[in-house]
């Protein structure tokens, strides 16, 4: 009789554990980048009202209460060339990036698929209107903001000369799946 109840509390015993494994595979943080796709330029395009090359004037990060996270930034980007699609043809554009760093309350945020700017750099964005808002976002997040160094763009594959990118892009059919 005991070796049978030995072996019925082994067995339970067992089987909690593998249970709580099996719980923590499924409640277990899994990096944000995990499950971004990595979508070609092509389907980037195509999500996109424009896509422009522009040189980042400021960013600026504040609370927010409409956003999906509390924290935001603002990324005004000076338009030097609208390349495909409907956009702002001129001035400037202000791009709006979950997270950020409000530095007088000593508070930060960061979401991982977010594109990060830097003041002077210069970027070729693939842009969608904020409904309701005068601010655009990235499309794909990241993915849609692409370094410009000099006369080439930064892609995963390596630098490409942008005059030979700009003329891929302005062959995409941008703007064909916005609002789908």
């Amino acid at each position: 009789m005991r070796s049978g109840m030995t072996r019925n509390f082994f067995g339970a015993a067992i089987a909690g554990v593998a249970l709580a494994c099996c719980a923590g595979a499924l409640v277990a943080p899994v990096p944000a980048s995990a499950w971004m796709m990595d979508l070609g330029i092509d389907r980037i395009a195509e999500r996109s009202d424009s896509v422009i090359r522009g040189d980042v004037l400021s960013r600026t990060s504040r609370r927010s209460t409409d956003a999906p996270t509390p924290i935001v930034t603002d990324v005004v980007v000076s338009v030097s060339e609208v390349i495909a699609g409907r956009g702002p043809v001129q001035g400037t554009v202000t791009i709006e990036v979950l997270g950020g760093e409000i530095v007088e309350e000593d508070i930060g945020l960061k979401v991982s698929d977010q594109p990060s700017f830097e003041v002077g750099e210069q970027a070729v964005l693939f842009l969608r209107k904020n409904m309701g808002r005068e601010s655009y976002s990235t499309v794909a997040n990241r993915l849609g903001k692409i370094p410009v160094d000099g006369s080439r763009v930064m892609l995963k594959g390596g630098p490409t000369d942008l005059s030979s990118f700009k003329a891929m892009v302005r062959d995409l059919p941008v703007g064909s799946r916005v609002g789908r």
